[in-house]
């Protein structure tokens, strides 16, 4: 063999390995291209996906805001109309009221003067006993919520006289 002959093998020999080289790289190249149009496809989908998520999402959103807004009015004018039924109510129980009281028996005993005696133990007006003086039959009414204390026993009790239950043979 001369050595233009292995010469000639040589780089024949490195032509077909440059060759396969480079085969191998398009292929490379046409397997990640491959692979990332179909990576873009799915994510495509995925983004496709997630818009019609978003709007579905927005539509009911839309919906639950109008749905409360709603609700709002209604429970206002239900609000409203409670509040006529009880003012109405209210209006019937004081004309209801005013009938049972507009009796004539309610008029007659309105109508009633008290005896003098009785109207002085009713008169708790500010200062009545003050004006009225306490005299032998009316002692002095106690300070305080007119109740001798409990801690003095029977030593504060006014003794039983004339005008009281037991000398009318009672309790």
């Amino acid at each position: 063999m001369t050595p233009a002959t292995m010469l000639r093998l040589g780089a024949a020999l490195v032509a077909g390995l440059l060759l396969w080289k480079g085969a191998s790289a398009v292929w490379q190249l046409k397997d990640d291209h491959d692979r990332l149009q179909r990576e873009l496809l799915a994510a495509e989908t995925q983004r496709d996906t997630a818009r019609q998520a978003n709007a579905t999402q927005a539509q009911q959103l839309e919906w639950l805001q109008r749905f409360a807004v709603d609700q709002q009015q209604d429970a206002r004018a239900l609000i409203a109309k409670l509040e006529a039924i009880n003012h109405a109510a209210n209006l019937q129980a004081a004309k209801l009221e005013a009938a049972i009281n507009e009796t004539e028996s309610a008029k007659q005993w309105a109508a009633t003067q008290l005896p003098a005696a009785v109207a002085s133990v009713l008169d708790n007006t500010a200062g009545a006993s003050a004006a009225a003086g306490a005299g032998a039959d009316r002692p002095a009414v106690p300070a305080g919520n007119g109740l001798p204390a409990a801690a003095l026993g029977t030593a504060a009790q006014r003794p039983a006289g004339s005008g009281t239950a037991a000398d009318a043979g009672g309790a």
